[in-house]
């Protein structure tokens, strides 16, 4: 679970760290916050995988830039990347501070707002402002954080486990958030597991436990597949508690992420099941708060899974009309008509799932909004998108389903979602062969994912018995970074054939990477070899599988080839070998 503060920062600038964690520290000791930096990694500890762990645990990033920190090669590729990553998904709130003047305008960080003025770094001022400025910061960071105290939080859960003692065993906190606690928990008597959604009791704070009653009791009502299935729920005194399936997978966009393109057929079947339970909640007049991908869960069985705690009545959606309640990861997912100002509607939902669709069959992400100059462009955005396009191409029938869906006049679109879902009902989708092969693939590199440090060990081993003079390149120390790169390796060759192009400084990077270690074609036939081995040996790989994988590694190792001797013919000059080479065990 996120709950942390993570502070990046060069070593040079120690003495700003020092100023930061003084700050904050009133709130530390009120248990309001944990703070963490790499002075925190014991002696003797292994230093990448400490770093890698509090990075998945970060709730708030802090990012004290300077000239130096810039310099940083381990920053900018290890730090940086999964800060910037997780920021961008919504996962943690990411507080950049201009310490001293530095060329943050070339780098990644120019396209995301500031903690401070950059016109005005903290060391031009005076001592007094630099305080004044450092508390304003940490001010704001704090509003991101749990309001509970860990004391608190302890005790409220010893109340709740009490309250469901006879029923449920409580067992770890899973969220934490303004006021609410979620944990899971197991039934008494049941091997299974459920998810115990708790309010904070707050006497000041009456019409949310009014919320609350009103919202769980409409979460019973609806019923779908497609929705986190209600067990339970408790309501007669504080602490209010509902109690509802256990979703154990990841977010559309992470599954996004990690595919690239979606194939068409589970991009209908995910479009479909929830057309279907949008359909529901607009039956009992509802409408969802901000369908995004991040509030979307995909299931082991590759379904897609909604929050019933997600929807609102109409009434009270048509009562926040042109007010700003939109949560940063929904303004990107912006209907042209609540762009309007207009109110919250039925029409709203469709194009809130042509979005998710589009970005399904495109593998593209939407142009973010993350300052008010990008608001500027939206316009000419959403008629481009009801134009339709080239990203209609790969399945023409569901994309014009999907254009339809995001024509920027509502009554352009279809009369309603029970419609959408009659169309997708009946709309014949196929999959390439090869889409076909590269969804097996992927359902298995995910099964790989529950214990990936096995499985990757044991391709290591095999990779060092068939090219001992790789192994010369690695160190034992820095494995688990190791791991982390042929991760994304993995995801490279997976989606390598997906028109999706490689990013050309990362393409370029590799390039430089293989020509630095002499790697040749030889290590890529022996990296095929090795990886077919341990998935041979793994339990979970059948001969299907086995030949899927066989079948995409063999066709994309030829493709990859290729682009790595053009991007090394066209590389005159290039600096020395990085972190960023996704594939440097190749």
């Amino acid at each position: 679970m996120r709950d942390q503060v993570f502070v990046s920062y060069a070593h040079e600038d120690k003495g700003w760290l020092e100023a930061f964690t003084t700050m904050l520290a009133p709130a530390v000791h009120r248990g309001l916050a944990q703070v963490w930096s790499d002075r925190d990694i014991p002696k003797g500890a292994n230093w990448a995988d400490n770093i890698r762990r509090a990075l998945a645990r970060a709730k708030v990033g802090v990012l004290l830039v300077t000239a130096n920190f810039l310099k940083s090669e381990f920053i900018a590729n290890e730090e940086l990347v999964s800060l910037i990553r997780d920021a961008c998904r919504e996962e943690l709130r990411l507080y950049w501070v201009p310490v001293s003047a530095s060329l943050f305008d070339v780098t990644e960080l120019a396209g995301l707002q500031a903690a401070w003025d950059p016109n005005h770094p903290l060391d031009q001022l005076s001592a007094p402002e630099q305080q004044r400025a450092i508390a304003e910061v940490c001010r704001n960071l704090l509003k991101e954080l749990p309001k509970l105290s860990r004391e608190s939080r302890d005790q409220f859960r010893e109340t709740v486990a009490a309250k469901l003692r006879d029923r449920y065993e409580l067992l770890e906190e899973v969220a934490v958030g303004a006021s609410s606690i979620v944990y899971r928990a197991k039934p008494r008597g049941i091997d299974a597991e459920r998810a115990v959604k708790a309010l904070v009791h707050s006497a000041t704070q009456r019409d949310l436990e009014r919320c609350f009653r009103r919202t769980a009791e409409l979460a019973a009502k609806l019923e779908s597949p497609a929705y986190q299935r209600i067990y339970d729920y408790v309501l007669d005194e504080p602490p209010y508690c509902i109690v509802s399936e256990f979703v154990n997978g990841v977010r559309l966009d992470e599954h996004m992420a990690a595919v690239g393109l979606v194939p068409p057929r589970q991009a209908r079947t995910i479009l479909l099941d929830l057309a279907r339970a949008l359909a529901v909640a607009h039956q009992h007049n509802c409408l969802h708060e901000a369908l995004t991908p991040s509030s979307v869960q995909i299931d082991a069985e590759h379904r897609p899974k909604l929050s019933a705690f997600r929807f609102t009545p109409v009434v009270a959606q048509a009562e926040t009309a042109g007010l700003s309640l939109y949560r940063r990861d929904a303004i990107t997912y912006m209907s042209p008509e609540s762009f309007q100002g207009a109110p919250h509607t039925a029409f709203t939902d469709q194009y809130a799932l042509g979005l998710i669709g589009y970005e399904l069959l495109s593998g593209l992400c939407l142009p973010p909004i993350r300052c008010a100059a990008d608001f500027l462009e939206r316009p000419a955005f959403y008629a481009t998108l009801s134009e339709g396009g080239a990203w209609t191409e790969r399945s023409p029938a569901l994309g014009g389903i999907v254009s339809r869906m995001l024509r920027v006049v509502p009554e352009h679109r279809w009369k309603s979602l029970r419609e959408v879902v009659e169309v997708l009902e009946n709309v014949n989708v196929h999959d390439s062969q090869f889409e076909e092969l590269r969804s097996t693939v992927m359902k298995s590199y995910f099964q790989l994912q529950r214990k990936p440090d096995a499985f990757y060990a044991a391709f290591y081993e095999r990779l060092f018995q068939r090219l001992p003079d790789v192994s010369a390149h690695f160190r034992p120390d820095r494995m688990q970074q190791q791991y982390a790169m042929l991760n994304r390796a993995l995801t490279l060759l997976i989606e390598l054939d997906a028109h999706k192009p490689l990013d050309a400084e990362e393409l370029n990077q590799l390039a430089h990477r293989h020509l630095a270690y002499g790697l040749n074609r030889d290590h890529l036939d022996g990296f095929q070899a090795a990886l077919l081995d341990a998935l041979r040996d793994d339990a979970h790989v059948d001969a299907e599988t086995l030949g899927a994988w066989a079948d995409i590694l063999s066709r994309n190792m030829d493709e990859f080839w290729k682009l790595l001797q053009t991007a090394s013919a066209r590389r005159s000059s290039a600096p020395g070998p990085t972190l960023r080479g996704a594939l440097a065990g190749a």
